[in-house]
Parts: C-alpha cells; structure tokens; sequence
C-alpha cells in the first residue's frame, strides 16, 4: 500500500519536498532548512527475543535511552531491529526508516512509541523513501497511526 493512498483517504494534507538521498539525521539537516517542521528520528527495535517490534519517534535532536526505555515498554532489552526484519515487516530499508511504513504492517506487529514532545509540531516524515519528506502535523501523524490499527503509547 502507498502511503499517499492513507493521506488521501484521511483528506491529510501535506507538503512534500524531494531532495537527495539522506541515510542519518545528520544528513536531514539539510533538508529541514527547506520544510517548516521538526525533523524525526525513527527507530526500528525489538526485544532481545525479536517478538516484539516497536517504532520509536522524536525529536531529531534527542538521544534515545533504550536502556531506560525497555522497561516502560515491559521488556527487558531493546536493540535494533535487523534490516531483514525491518523489511520484512515495514517494507522499508535503512535510511528510509518512517511512521508512514506502517501502511504494510499487516499483522499489525509494531507498537508505535511517539515522543510527546512532538504532539504540537509539524513533523517531516519519508514517504518510504529517503529521497522525499514530507511535511504533516503531528496531529495528523497520529491519525495515520490509529486508522492503521497500531498500537500507539506517548512517551
């Protein structure tokens, strides 16, 4: 499913813009000189078993403490996600890591953990790709999320 089907469906609007290839947050720098809006760090992780996933979202800027965060989500260990899983489940390939991958979890398998610190902010987000963004309220971002059916939980 393309994401642009979701947006459209929920009547999201969204401004996009199409840059080169970017494969880390450093690298987006660029980019948000462009868009209004708060760049996003997406993790892909899972347990230490690797049964359970979850798509940590914040603030580009922020550090993500996996250690402190693993017993809030009610495991033991958080590590990421290994580029055959994030395929396999969300489609996606490093570097293009995006909430809006969610439209191909079909078993529904991630938990989203969204930082709410971004709750009031225009967000920019891939559209599975790593060579567009898109611009979108944060607002709108959790509609997409709760009209695909995952989990979401604000940290």
């Amino acid at each position: 499913m393309e994401p642009y089907d979701t947006l459209n469906k929920l009547n999201i609007s969204y401004r996009e813009i199409v840059h080169e290839p970017v494969f880390t947050v450093a690298q987006a720098q660029s980019v948000r000189t462009e868009i209004d809006g708060c760049g996003c760090k997406n993790l892909f992780l899972c347990d230490k078993l690797h049964e359970h996933f979850f798509l940590l979202i914040l603030d580009a800027d922020k550090r993500a403490d996996l250690k402190s965060l693993a017993p809030l989500l009610g495991v033991s260990k958080l590590t990421f996600a290994d580029e055959n899983e994030l395929f396999a489940i969300l489609q996606l390939k490093r570097g293009a890591v995006s909430p809006l991958g969610l439209v191909n979890d079909k078993e529904k398998r991630v938990t989203v953990v969204l930082d709410n610190t971004l709750t009031d902010k225009q967000l920019f987000v891939h559209p599975l790709v790593n060579n567009k963004s898109l611009q979108l309220s944060c607002a709108d971002l959790i509609r997409i999320i709760q009209s695909l059916g995952n989990k979401l939980i604000f940290l």
